[in-house]
Protein backbone atom coordinates (compact mmCIF):
# COMPACT_ATOMS: atom_id res chain seq x y z
CA UNK A 1 0.00 0.00 0.00
CA UNK A 2 2.81 2.41 0.90
CA UNK A 3 4.62 1.61 -2.34
CA UNK A 4 1.47 2.21 -4.33
CA UNK A 5 0.84 5.56 -2.67
CA UNK A 6 4.45 6.64 -3.33
CA UNK A 7 4.06 5.82 -7.02
CA UNK A 8 0.87 7.90 -7.20
CA UNK A 9 2.65 10.83 -5.54
CA UNK A 10 5.58 10.50 -7.92
CA UNK A 11 3.22 10.55 -10.91
CA UNK A 12 1.36 13.53 -9.52
CA UNK A 13 4.55 15.44 -8.57
CA UNK A 14 7.42 14.24 -10.76
CA UNK A 15 10.92 15.32 -9.93
CA UNK A 16 12.54 18.03 -12.13
CA UNK A 17 14.61 15.37 -13.88
CA UNK A 18 11.63 13.12 -14.52
CA UNK A 19 9.55 16.15 -15.53
CA UNK A 20 12.17 17.09 -18.11
CA UNK A 21 12.31 13.58 -19.56
CA UNK A 22 8.51 13.38 -19.59
CA UNK A 23 8.29 16.61 -21.59
CA UNK A 24 11.21 15.80 -23.89
CA UNK A 25 10.33 12.29 -25.01
CA UNK A 26 6.95 13.04 -26.64
CA UNK A 27 8.27 16.12 -28.46
CA UNK A 28 11.31 14.21 -29.72
CA UNK A 29 9.17 11.34 -30.95
CA UNK A 30 6.64 13.59 -32.75
CA UNK A 31 9.33 15.73 -34.40
CA UNK A 32 11.18 12.66 -35.55
CA UNK A 33 8.05 11.22 -37.07
CA UNK A 34 7.30 14.48 -38.89
CA UNK A 35 10.82 14.56 -40.29
CA UNK A 36 10.55 10.98 -41.52
CA UNK A 37 7.18 11.66 -43.11
CA UNK A 38 8.53 14.74 -44.88
CA UNK A 39 11.50 12.76 -46.19
CA UNK A 40 9.17 10.04 -47.47
CA UNK A 41 6.93 12.60 -49.21
CA UNK A 42 9.93 14.32 -50.81
CA UNK A 43 11.29 10.97 -52.00
CA UNK A 44 7.96 9.95 -53.51
CA UNK A 45 7.56 13.32 -55.25
CA UNK A 46 11.08 13.17 -56.72
CA UNK A 47 10.57 9.56 -57.78
CA UNK A 48 7.23 10.42 -59.38
CA UNK A 49 8.71 13.38 -61.25
CA UNK A 50 11.54 11.19 -62.56
CA UNK A 51 9.11 8.51 -63.71
CA UNK A 52 6.81 11.07 -65.30
CA UNK A 53 9.81 12.71 -66.99
CA UNK A 54 10.83 9.32 -68.37
CA UNK A 55 7.29 8.57 -69.62
CA UNK A 56 7.00 11.93 -71.36
CA UNK A 57 10.40 11.46 -72.95
CA UNK A 58 9.47 8.06 -74.32
CA UNK A 59 6.26 9.46 -75.79
CA UNK A 60 7.77 12.59 -77.31
CA UNK A 61 5.90 14.91 -74.93
CA UNK A 62 8.67 16.16 -72.71
CA UNK A 63 8.72 19.83 -71.78
CA UNK A 64 12.33 20.85 -72.22
CA UNK A 65 14.23 23.13 -69.92
CA UNK A 66 15.52 26.41 -71.24
CA UNK A 67 18.61 25.95 -73.30
CA UNK A 68 20.27 28.06 -75.96
CA UNK A 69 21.58 24.95 -77.66
CA UNK A 70 20.17 23.59 -80.87
CA UNK A 71 20.83 20.45 -82.79
CA UNK A 72 22.77 21.15 -85.96
CA UNK A 73 20.64 19.32 -88.47
CA UNK A 74 18.86 20.24 -91.67
CA UNK A 75 18.11 23.96 -91.51
CA UNK A 76 14.38 23.41 -91.93
CA UNK A 77 14.29 21.04 -88.98
CA UNK A 78 16.30 22.98 -86.43
CA UNK A 79 14.45 23.54 -83.19
CA UNK A 80 15.34 25.83 -80.31
CA UNK A 81 14.37 24.19 -77.05
CA UNK A 82 13.01 27.11 -75.08
CA UNK A 83 10.36 27.02 -72.39
CA UNK A 84 7.20 28.78 -73.46
CA UNK A 85 4.36 29.75 -71.19
CA UNK A 86 1.62 29.20 -73.76
CA UNK A 87 2.54 25.89 -75.34
CA UNK A 88 4.43 22.66 -74.93
CA UNK A 89 7.45 21.88 -77.04
CA UNK A 90 8.16 18.35 -78.14
CA UNK A 91 11.47 16.93 -76.93
CA UNK A 92 14.04 15.55 -79.34
CA UNK A 93 16.10 12.56 -78.22
CA UNK A 94 19.56 14.06 -78.12
CA UNK A 95 20.93 12.65 -74.86
CA UNK A 96 24.57 11.64 -74.72
CA UNK A 97 23.60 8.00 -74.30
CA UNK A 98 22.49 8.11 -77.92
CA UNK A 99 25.53 9.16 -79.97
CA UNK A 100 24.89 10.22 -83.54
CA UNK A 101 24.43 7.34 -85.96
CA UNK A 102 26.75 7.01 -88.90
CA UNK A 103 26.90 4.60 -91.83
CA UNK A 104 23.64 2.68 -91.43
CA UNK A 105 23.56 2.08 -95.19
CA UNK A 106 26.94 0.35 -95.08
CA UNK A 107 26.06 -1.73 -92.03
CA UNK A 108 22.88 -3.04 -93.58
CA UNK A 109 24.19 -3.10 -97.16
CA UNK A 110 20.92 -1.44 -98.20
CA UNK A 111 19.90 -0.32 -101.69
CA UNK A 112 17.29 2.21 -102.80
CA UNK A 113 13.80 0.89 -103.33
CA UNK A 114 13.76 2.16 -106.94
CA UNK A 115 16.89 0.14 -107.70
CA UNK A 116 15.60 -2.95 -105.88
CA UNK A 117 12.18 -2.89 -107.57
CA UNK A 118 13.43 -2.12 -111.07
CA UNK A 119 11.96 -4.75 -113.36
CA UNK A 120 9.91 -6.37 -110.56
CA UNK A 121 6.71 -4.33 -110.76
CA UNK A 122 5.20 -5.93 -113.84
CA UNK A 123 3.41 -4.18 -116.69
CA UNK A 124 0.08 -3.59 -115.02
CA UNK A 125 -1.05 0.04 -115.22
CA UNK A 126 -3.21 -0.21 -112.10
CA UNK A 127 -0.95 0.42 -109.14
CA UNK A 128 -1.84 0.53 -105.42
CA UNK A 129 -2.54 3.93 -103.91
CA UNK A 130 -0.88 3.72 -100.49
CA UNK A 131 2.72 3.11 -99.45
CA UNK A 132 2.47 0.62 -96.57
CA UNK A 133 5.48 -1.07 -94.97
CA UNK A 134 5.73 -3.66 -92.22
CA UNK A 135 8.72 -4.26 -89.96
CA UNK A 136 10.45 -1.01 -90.90
CA UNK A 137 13.37 0.77 -89.22
CA UNK A 138 13.77 4.55 -89.32
CA UNK A 139 17.46 5.48 -89.00
CA UNK A 140 19.28 8.59 -90.17
CA UNK A 141 16.02 9.81 -91.73
CA UNK A 142 15.72 6.78 -93.99
CA UNK A 143 13.18 4.01 -93.77
CA UNK A 144 14.76 0.52 -94.01
CA UNK A 145 12.49 -2.36 -95.00
CA UNK A 146 13.18 -6.11 -95.48
CA UNK A 147 13.37 -7.74 -98.91
CA UNK A 148 10.00 -9.44 -98.41
CA UNK A 149 8.22 -6.34 -99.71
CA UNK A 150 6.14 -6.84 -102.83
CA UNK A 151 7.20 -4.17 -105.32
CA UNK A 152 3.93 -4.48 -107.22
CA UNK A 153 1.98 -3.36 -104.12
CA UNK A 154 3.73 0.01 -103.92
CA UNK A 155 2.64 3.21 -105.68
CA UNK A 156 4.92 4.84 -108.21
CA UNK A 157 5.17 8.13 -106.33
CA UNK A 158 5.00 8.78 -102.60
CA UNK A 159 4.41 12.24 -101.11
CA UNK A 160 4.13 13.02 -97.41
CA UNK A 161 1.57 15.70 -98.24
CA UNK A 162 -1.18 15.93 -100.81
CA UNK A 163 -0.28 15.14 -104.42
CA UNK A 164 -2.57 17.90 -105.68
CA UNK A 165 -0.57 20.85 -104.32
CA UNK A 166 3.21 21.05 -103.77
CA UNK A 167 2.83 23.50 -100.89
CA UNK A 168 5.97 25.40 -99.91
CA UNK A 169 8.37 22.55 -100.68
CA UNK A 170 9.85 22.45 -97.19
CA UNK A 171 8.59 18.97 -96.31
CA UNK A 172 11.57 16.63 -95.81
CA UNK A 173 11.94 13.58 -98.04
CA UNK A 174 12.16 10.16 -96.45
CA UNK A 175 14.17 7.76 -98.63
CA UNK A 176 13.08 4.13 -98.61
CA UNK A 177 15.92 1.60 -98.50
CA UNK A 178 15.65 -2.17 -98.97
CA UNK A 179 17.90 -4.59 -97.08
CA UNK A 180 18.27 -7.44 -99.65
CA UNK A 181 19.52 -10.08 -97.22
CA UNK A 182 16.87 -9.47 -94.53
CA UNK A 183 13.69 -11.51 -94.73
CA UNK A 184 12.20 -10.67 -91.34
CA UNK A 185 12.47 -7.87 -88.86
CA UNK A 186 14.61 -9.99 -86.55
CA UNK A 187 17.36 -10.05 -89.18
CA UNK A 188 18.01 -6.37 -88.47
CA UNK A 189 18.69 -6.92 -84.79
CA UNK A 190 22.39 -7.91 -84.88
CA UNK A 191 23.17 -4.79 -86.89
CA UNK A 192 20.56 -2.29 -85.69
CA UNK A 193 19.51 -1.87 -82.08
CA UNK A 194 16.10 -0.26 -81.67
CA UNK A 195 16.15 2.74 -79.37
CA UNK A 196 12.36 2.62 -79.46
CA UNK A 197 9.92 -0.01 -80.72
CA UNK A 198 6.50 1.13 -81.96
CA UNK A 199 3.86 -1.59 -82.22
CA UNK A 200 0.87 0.62 -83.12
CA UNK A 201 0.15 1.47 -86.77
CA UNK A 202 1.89 4.76 -87.61
CA UNK A 203 1.20 7.39 -90.26
CA UNK A 204 3.80 9.89 -91.51
CA UNK A 205 2.27 12.92 -93.26
CA UNK A 206 2.59 16.65 -93.88
CA UNK A 207 0.20 19.61 -93.75
CA UNK A 208 0.86 21.99 -96.64
CA UNK A 209 0.87 25.76 -96.02
CA UNK A 210 0.71 25.20 -92.27
CA UNK A 211 -0.92 26.59 -90.15
CA UNK A 212 -3.50 27.98 -92.60
CA UNK A 213 -6.79 26.43 -91.59
CA UNK A 214 -8.35 25.77 -95.00
CA UNK A 215 -5.32 23.91 -96.30
CA UNK A 216 -4.92 21.87 -93.11
CA UNK A 217 -8.59 20.92 -93.12
CA UNK A 218 -9.26 20.25 -96.80
CA UNK A 219 -5.75 19.27 -97.97
CA UNK A 220 -4.88 17.21 -94.90
CA UNK A 221 -7.66 16.18 -92.52
CA UNK A 222 -9.95 15.17 -95.39
CA UNK A 223 -7.18 12.92 -96.77
CA UNK A 224 -6.59 11.38 -93.34
CA UNK A 225 -10.32 10.71 -93.10
CA UNK A 226 -10.19 8.81 -96.41
CA UNK A 227 -7.18 6.78 -95.22
CA UNK A 228 -8.94 5.82 -91.99
CA UNK A 229 -11.89 4.62 -94.04
CA UNK A 230 -9.55 2.60 -96.28
CA UNK A 231 -6.32 0.85 -95.26
CA UNK A 232 -6.67 1.85 -91.58
CA UNK A 233 -10.37 1.06 -91.29
CA UNK A 234 -9.67 -1.84 -88.90
CA UNK A 235 -6.93 -0.13 -86.87
CA UNK A 236 -9.24 1.50 -84.38
CA UNK A 237 -8.01 4.66 -82.69
CA UNK A 238 -4.76 3.35 -81.25
CA UNK A 239 -2.71 4.89 -84.07
CA UNK A 240 0.36 7.12 -84.02
CA UNK A 241 0.19 10.22 -86.20
CA UNK A 242 3.48 11.94 -87.07
CA UNK A 243 2.84 15.31 -88.75
CA UNK A 244 5.06 17.91 -90.36
CA UNK A 245 4.06 21.55 -90.90
CA UNK A 246 5.03 22.79 -94.35
CA UNK A 247 4.95 26.42 -93.18
CA UNK A 248 3.92 29.26 -95.46
CA UNK A 249 6.71 31.59 -94.31
CA UNK A 250 10.22 30.12 -94.22
CA UNK A 251 11.29 31.86 -91.01
CA UNK A 252 8.21 30.43 -89.25
CA UNK A 253 9.00 26.80 -90.07
CA UNK A 254 10.87 26.31 -86.82
CA UNK A 255 7.96 27.76 -84.87
CA UNK A 256 5.50 25.58 -86.81
CA UNK A 257 7.24 22.36 -85.83
CA UNK A 258 7.36 23.35 -82.15
CA UNK A 259 3.62 23.91 -81.73
CA UNK A 260 2.42 21.42 -84.31
CA UNK A 261 2.30 18.29 -82.13
CA UNK A 262 -0.19 19.98 -79.83
CA UNK A 263 -2.11 22.07 -82.37
CA UNK A 264 -1.96 25.17 -80.21
CA UNK A 265 -3.41 27.19 -83.09
CA UNK A 266 -6.67 26.00 -81.46
CA UNK A 267 -8.19 24.71 -84.66
CA UNK A 268 -7.49 21.06 -85.36
CA UNK A 269 -6.74 19.58 -81.95
CA UNK A 270 -10.37 18.69 -81.09
CA UNK A 271 -10.80 16.96 -84.44
CA UNK A 272 -7.75 14.68 -84.26
CA UNK A 273 -9.49 12.51 -81.65
CA UNK A 274 -11.71 11.37 -84.52
CA UNK A 275 -8.71 9.38 -85.75
CA UNK A 276 -6.57 8.55 -82.72
CA UNK A 277 -6.66 8.63 -78.93
CA UNK A 278 -2.99 9.56 -78.93
CA UNK A 279 -1.65 13.10 -79.35
CA UNK A 280 -0.22 14.07 -82.71
CA UNK A 281 3.56 13.83 -82.74
CA UNK A 282 6.08 15.94 -84.62
CA UNK A 283 7.57 14.23 -87.66
CA UNK A 284 10.45 16.74 -87.58
CA UNK A 285 11.35 15.59 -84.08
CA UNK A 286 11.06 11.93 -85.06
CA UNK A 287 13.51 12.44 -87.93
CA UNK A 288 16.02 14.10 -85.62
CA UNK A 289 15.46 11.32 -83.12
CA UNK A 290 16.38 8.83 -85.86
CA UNK A 291 19.77 10.56 -86.17
CA UNK A 292 20.53 9.42 -82.63
CA UNK A 293 19.05 5.95 -82.52
CA UNK A 294 16.90 3.75 -84.79
CA UNK A 295 13.14 3.70 -84.26
CA UNK A 296 11.50 0.42 -85.22
CA UNK A 297 7.92 0.27 -86.52
CA UNK A 298 5.65 -2.72 -86.97
CA UNK A 299 3.42 -0.88 -89.49
CA UNK A 300 4.01 2.41 -91.34
CA UNK A 301 1.75 4.17 -93.83
CA UNK A 302 3.91 6.74 -95.57
CA UNK A 303 2.30 9.93 -96.81
CA UNK A 304 -1.11 11.16 -97.95
CA UNK A 305 -0.51 10.76 -101.69
CA UNK A 306 -2.71 7.68 -101.84
CA UNK A 307 -5.82 9.65 -100.88
CA UNK A 308 -7.91 11.76 -103.27
CA UNK A 309 -10.29 13.80 -101.10
CA UNK A 310 -8.55 17.12 -101.66
CA UNK A 311 -10.36 20.34 -102.53
CA UNK A 312 -7.92 20.87 -105.41
CA UNK A 313 -9.01 17.54 -106.88
CA UNK A 314 -12.01 18.28 -109.08
CA UNK A 315 -12.58 14.57 -109.64
CA UNK A 316 -13.18 13.71 -105.98
CA UNK A 317 -16.73 12.32 -105.65
CA UNK A 318 -19.19 14.86 -104.25
CA UNK A 319 -20.84 12.08 -102.29
CA UNK A 320 -17.57 11.43 -100.48
CA UNK A 321 -17.26 15.12 -99.57
CA UNK A 322 -20.75 15.03 -98.11
CA UNK A 323 -19.95 11.92 -96.07
CA UNK A 324 -16.80 13.62 -94.75
CA UNK A 325 -18.80 16.68 -93.68
CA UNK A 326 -21.40 14.48 -92.02
CA UNK A 327 -18.78 12.56 -90.02
CA UNK A 328 -17.24 15.83 -88.78
CA UNK A 329 -20.64 17.09 -87.67
CA UNK A 330 -21.41 13.83 -85.89
CA UNK A 331 -18.02 14.02 -84.15
CA UNK A 332 -18.97 17.44 -82.76
CA UNK A 333 -22.58 16.42 -82.07
CA UNK A 334 -24.02 18.88 -84.60
CA UNK A 335 -27.48 17.70 -85.64
CA UNK A 336 -29.23 18.31 -88.94
CA UNK A 337 -32.63 20.07 -88.84
CA UNK A 338 -35.87 18.08 -89.17
CA UNK A 339 -37.24 17.55 -92.68
CA UNK A 340 -40.69 17.46 -94.21
CA UNK A 341 -41.89 14.28 -95.85
CA UNK A 342 -43.38 15.86 -98.98
CA UNK A 343 -41.08 18.76 -99.95
CA UNK A 344 -38.05 18.59 -102.25
CA UNK A 345 -35.56 21.43 -102.80
CA UNK A 346 -33.78 22.10 -106.07
CA UNK A 347 -29.99 21.85 -106.18
CA UNK A 348 -28.31 24.97 -107.54
CA UNK A 349 -24.77 24.05 -108.51
CA UNK A 350 -22.30 26.81 -109.36
CA UNK A 351 -19.85 24.54 -111.12
CA UNK A 352 -20.40 26.34 -114.41
CA UNK A 353 -22.78 29.23 -113.80
CA UNK A 354 -25.35 30.44 -111.33
CA UNK A 355 -28.67 28.71 -111.65
CA UNK A 356 -27.49 25.51 -113.29
CA UNK A 357 -28.74 22.32 -111.71
CA UNK A 358 -26.05 19.95 -110.54
CA UNK A 359 -25.88 17.13 -113.13
CA UNK A 360 -24.25 14.86 -110.52
CA UNK A 361 -27.14 12.57 -109.58
CA UNK A 362 -25.20 10.61 -106.97
CA UNK A 363 -26.26 13.05 -104.23
CA UNK A 364 -29.98 12.41 -104.52
CA UNK A 365 -32.82 14.75 -103.58
CA UNK A 366 -32.72 17.44 -100.90
CA UNK A 367 -35.73 17.20 -98.62
CA UNK A 368 -37.20 20.50 -97.50
CA UNK A 369 -36.52 21.70 -93.95
CA UNK A 370 -39.46 21.67 -91.53
CA UNK A 371 -39.41 25.30 -90.37
CA UNK A 372 -42.41 24.79 -88.10
CA UNK A 373 -40.25 22.65 -85.82
CA UNK A 374 -37.50 25.30 -85.69
CA UNK A 375 -38.89 28.37 -83.88
CA UNK A 376 -35.58 30.31 -84.09
CA UNK A 377 -34.96 29.65 -87.78
CA UNK A 378 -34.25 30.46 -90.59
CA UNK A 379 -30.96 31.93 -89.44
CA UNK A 380 -28.63 34.19 -91.45
CA UNK A 381 -24.91 34.41 -90.65
CA UNK A 382 -22.66 37.06 -92.20
CA UNK A 383 -19.00 36.05 -91.97
CA UNK A 384 -16.70 39.08 -91.92
CA UNK A 385 -12.90 39.25 -91.67
CA UNK A 386 -10.60 41.26 -89.43
CA UNK A 387 -8.20 42.04 -92.28
CA UNK A 388 -7.99 41.48 -96.05
CA UNK A 389 -11.29 41.27 -97.92
CA UNK A 390 -13.26 43.02 -95.18
CA UNK A 391 -16.92 43.85 -95.83
CA UNK A 392 -16.80 47.60 -95.31
CA UNK A 393 -20.52 48.10 -94.69
CA UNK A 394 -21.20 44.91 -92.75
CA UNK A 395 -23.29 46.75 -90.13
CA UNK A 396 -25.54 48.13 -92.84
CA UNK A 397 -25.97 44.65 -94.34
CA UNK A 398 -26.85 43.35 -90.88
CA UNK A 399 -29.65 45.92 -90.57
CA UNK A 400 -30.92 45.20 -94.08
CA UNK A 401 -31.15 41.47 -93.25
CA UNK A 402 -33.01 42.18 -90.01
CA UNK A 403 -35.53 44.51 -91.70
CA UNK A 404 -36.11 42.06 -94.58
CA UNK A 405 -38.24 39.86 -92.33
CA UNK A 406 -36.90 36.71 -93.99
CA UNK A 407 -34.93 35.52 -90.97
CA UNK A 408 -35.70 34.90 -87.30
CA UNK A 409 -32.07 35.45 -86.36
CA UNK A 410 -29.19 37.44 -87.93
CA UNK A 411 -25.57 37.35 -86.74
CA UNK A 412 -22.22 38.79 -87.83
CA UNK A 413 -19.41 36.32 -87.04
CA UNK A 414 -15.62 36.41 -87.16
CA UNK A 415 -14.15 32.94 -87.56
CA UNK A 416 -10.64 34.05 -86.54
CA UNK A 417 -11.66 34.02 -82.89
CA UNK A 418 -13.33 30.59 -82.96
CA UNK A 419 -11.89 27.13 -82.62
CA UNK A 420 -12.86 24.39 -85.04
CA UNK A 421 -15.72 23.01 -82.98
CA UNK A 422 -17.27 26.46 -82.59
CA UNK A 423 -16.99 27.03 -86.34
CA UNK A 424 -18.66 23.71 -87.18
CA UNK A 425 -21.44 24.40 -84.66
CA UNK A 426 -21.99 27.86 -86.15
CA UNK A 427 -22.25 26.39 -89.65
CA UNK A 428 -24.64 23.70 -88.42
CA UNK A 429 -27.21 26.28 -87.35
CA UNK A 430 -26.75 28.71 -90.28
CA UNK A 431 -29.39 28.39 -92.99
CA UNK A 432 -27.95 31.19 -95.14
CA UNK A 433 -24.24 32.02 -95.01
CA UNK A 434 -22.92 35.27 -96.51
CA UNK A 435 -19.19 35.95 -96.78
CA UNK A 436 -16.26 37.14 -98.84
CA UNK A 437 -14.16 34.67 -100.78
CA UNK A 438 -11.67 32.94 -98.47
CA UNK A 439 -10.78 29.61 -96.90
CA UNK A 440 -13.03 30.27 -93.90
CA UNK A 441 -16.04 30.06 -96.21
CA UNK A 442 -15.11 26.47 -97.02
CA UNK A 443 -16.71 25.68 -93.66
CA UNK A 444 -20.07 26.07 -95.40
CA UNK A 445 -19.79 22.36 -96.23
CA UNK A 446 -20.87 21.80 -92.60
CA UNK A 447 -24.16 23.69 -93.08
CA UNK A 448 -27.51 21.86 -93.11
CA UNK A 449 -28.22 20.31 -96.49
CA UNK A 450 -30.54 22.63 -98.38
CA UNK A 451 -29.00 25.79 -96.90
CA UNK A 452 -27.74 28.61 -99.12
CA UNK A 453 -24.19 29.97 -99.48
CA UNK A 454 -23.77 33.54 -100.72
CA UNK A 455 -20.24 33.69 -102.12
CA UNK A 456 -19.04 37.28 -102.64
CA UNK A 457 -15.84 37.77 -104.63
CA UNK A 458 -13.80 40.99 -104.67
CA UNK A 459 -13.95 43.26 -107.70
CA UNK A 460 -11.68 42.18 -110.56
CA UNK A 461 -11.73 38.42 -109.94
CA UNK A 462 -13.72 37.57 -113.05
CA UNK A 463 -11.29 39.38 -115.35
CA UNK A 464 -7.97 38.66 -113.68
CA UNK A 465 -8.62 35.59 -111.47
CA UNK A 466 -11.53 33.80 -113.13
CA UNK A 467 -10.83 30.50 -111.41
CA UNK A 468 -10.77 31.96 -107.89
CA UNK A 469 -13.09 30.02 -105.62
CA UNK A 470 -14.05 27.23 -108.04
CA UNK A 471 -12.66 24.66 -105.60
CA UNK A 472 -14.86 26.15 -102.86
CA UNK A 473 -17.91 25.91 -105.08
CA UNK A 474 -17.34 22.21 -105.60
CA UNK A 475 -17.43 21.60 -101.84
CA UNK A 476 -20.65 23.57 -101.55
CA UNK A 477 -22.15 21.59 -104.42
CA UNK A 478 -21.76 18.52 -102.23
CA UNK A 479 -23.26 20.32 -99.25
CA UNK A 480 -25.37 22.40 -98.66
CA UNK A 481 -26.07 22.11 -102.39
CA UNK A 482 -27.25 25.65 -103.22
CA UNK A 483 -24.97 28.61 -103.92
CA UNK A 484 -25.44 32.23 -105.00
CA UNK A 485 -22.29 33.82 -106.40
CA UNK A 486 -21.88 37.58 -106.53
CA UNK A 487 -19.19 39.92 -107.82
CA UNK A 488 -19.89 43.57 -108.48
CA UNK A 489 -19.00 45.05 -111.86
CA UNK A 490 -18.69 48.50 -110.31
CA UNK A 491 -15.11 49.47 -109.44
CA UNK A 492 -16.43 51.98 -106.92
CA UNK A 493 -17.24 49.06 -104.59
CA UNK A 494 -13.58 48.27 -103.98
CA UNK A 495 -11.65 49.78 -101.08
CA UNK A 496 -7.89 49.40 -100.69
CA UNK A 497 -6.74 49.24 -97.05
CA UNK A 498 -4.51 52.06 -95.83
CA UNK A 499 -1.45 49.79 -95.82
CA UNK A 500 -1.62 49.48 -99.63
CA UNK A 501 0.09 52.42 -101.29
CA UNK A 502 -1.08 51.52 -104.79
CA UNK A 503 -4.23 53.06 -106.27
CA UNK A 504 -7.11 50.92 -107.60
CA UNK A 505 -7.06 52.95 -110.82
CA UNK A 506 -3.54 51.71 -111.56
CA UNK A 507 -4.11 48.11 -110.49
CA UNK A 508 -7.23 47.69 -112.64
CA UNK A 509 -6.05 49.75 -115.59
CA UNK A 510 -6.81 47.48 -118.55
CA UNK A 511 -4.44 49.37 -120.84
CA UNK A 512 -1.43 48.74 -118.60
CA UNK A 513 0.94 45.84 -119.09
CA UNK A 514 0.77 44.79 -115.41
CA UNK A 515 0.91 41.03 -114.96
CA UNK A 516 -1.74 38.92 -113.30
CA UNK A 517 0.67 38.07 -110.48
CA UNK A 518 1.09 41.82 -109.83
CA UNK A 519 -2.67 42.28 -109.52
CA UNK A 520 -3.18 39.07 -107.57
CA UNK A 521 -2.07 40.36 -104.16
CA UNK A 522 -4.09 43.57 -104.54
CA UNK A 523 -7.25 41.70 -105.49
CA UNK A 524 -6.96 39.41 -102.49
CA UNK A 525 -6.24 42.23 -100.05
CA UNK A 526 -8.88 44.73 -101.14
CA UNK A 527 -11.94 45.39 -99.00
CA UNK A 528 -15.42 45.49 -100.52
CA UNK A 529 -18.49 47.67 -100.13
CA UNK A 530 -21.47 45.45 -100.93
CA UNK A 531 -24.14 47.39 -102.80
CA UNK A 532 -27.24 47.56 -100.48
CA UNK A 533 -29.89 47.24 -103.28
CA UNK A 534 -28.00 44.25 -104.71
CA UNK A 535 -27.84 42.69 -101.24
CA UNK A 536 -31.63 43.02 -100.86
CA UNK A 537 -32.06 41.10 -104.13
CA UNK A 538 -29.61 38.42 -102.92
CA UNK A 539 -31.58 37.96 -99.68
CA UNK A 540 -34.84 37.67 -101.66
CA UNK A 541 -33.32 34.92 -103.84
CA UNK A 542 -31.90 33.11 -100.79
CA UNK A 543 -35.34 33.24 -99.12
CA UNK A 544 -36.96 31.67 -102.19
CA UNK A 545 -34.35 28.90 -102.35
CA UNK A 546 -34.84 28.07 -98.66
CA UNK A 547 -38.59 27.66 -99.08
CA UNK A 548 -38.63 25.97 -102.49
CA UNK A 549 -39.98 28.99 -104.40
CA UNK A 550 -38.90 29.10 -108.09
CA UNK A 551 -36.22 31.68 -108.92
CA UNK A 552 -35.98 33.67 -112.16
CA UNK A 553 -32.21 33.87 -112.49
CA UNK A 554 -32.26 36.48 -115.25
CA UNK A 555 -34.17 38.81 -112.95
CA UNK A 556 -31.78 37.98 -110.14
CA UNK A 557 -28.68 38.84 -112.19
CA UNK A 558 -30.19 42.08 -113.43
CA UNK A 559 -31.22 43.06 -109.92
CA UNK A 560 -27.87 42.28 -108.29
CA UNK A 561 -25.79 43.67 -111.19
CA UNK A 562 -23.46 40.71 -110.73
CA UNK A 563 -20.87 39.81 -113.35
CA UNK A 564 -21.74 36.12 -112.97
CA UNK A 565 -24.02 34.94 -115.73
Amino acid sequence: MQLRSKMKKRRANPSPKNRQMTQFQPSFSAGRMIQLLLLCVIFLVVYGVIQFHWWLGNHGLLIPVSSPNKIEQHSELQLHFLRRADSLLAQVYHEERFPALNGTDQKLRAVTISGYCRGKTGKSESRPKHAIFRDAVLAERKLYVPSTINCSTLPRDVYLGTKFNPGQGSTPKIDIMVVPWADTFEDFQPHVSCGERVYEPSVFFSFINWPQYGHAMFNGISLLWEIFRGPLSTAGKNVRLYAYGDSIVSHQRQEAQEVLPFFDVKTLRPLMSMFSYQPVRSLANLLMQSDRHPVCFSYVLLGLSGADLDHYNFHAPLKQWREFAQDVKVHFNVRDPPRTSNGVLQRVAPLDAVGKINPDTELGEVKAISWKELPGRPRLTIVDRRSNRVIVNVKELDQIAVKSGFFKSVEVAYLEGMNLQEQVELMGKSDVLVGMDGTGMMNAIFMPEGGVVVHIRPYGCKEYLPGKGINFNRLWSANPGRVIRHESEDRQTTRFPTNIAELPERVFNRSSNSSTSYRFSFILKQDTLVDPPAFRCILDTAHKLLHGIPVNWNVHLACTRSVFS
